[in-house]
């Protein structure tokens, strides 16, 4: 996927902001039969240049990977390397990191993996 310019126009003040987004191909695995039509339930995740991976992981944490909230822990891989987890319960959603933080685009990153993993 190319990168993408978005113009936003401020409608009370008048300015107009550019930003360049980013993107990243996630993947999942299954969580049931039903979604496995879909598998690998792939999305292309958003970022920008000054997003960090606690940005990025924070992100399928809210969005992408907010579909089953039971007992459950995801392993987000990329180019073989763990990157991180995130972990959910029915009372609480976190994330913890395997690498250190850096900005995203440092990282070189084109896809993510995420694999559940039962807590």
């Amino acid at each position: 996927m190319k990168d993408v310019i978005e113009v936003h126009k401020n409608m009370i003040s008048g300015e107009t902001e550019i930003k360049t987004l980013y993107f990243i191909r996630a993947t999942r695995e299954s969580i049931c039969m039903g979604d496995d039509v879909t598998a690998p339930n792939a999305e292309d995740i958003s970022y920008e240049k000054s997003d960090k991976l606690s940005d990025f992981l924070d992100k399928l944490m809210n969005g992408y990977l907010n579909i089953y909230r039971g007992n459950c822990r995801w392993k987000i891989t990329a180019n073989k390397k763990t990157l991180g987890y995130i972990t959910y319960s029915p009372e609480d959603a976190k994330y913890e990191l395997a690498i250190p933080d850096d900005y995203i685009i440092n990282l070189n990153i084109k896809s993510v993996h995420c694999s559940k993993r039962e807590n």
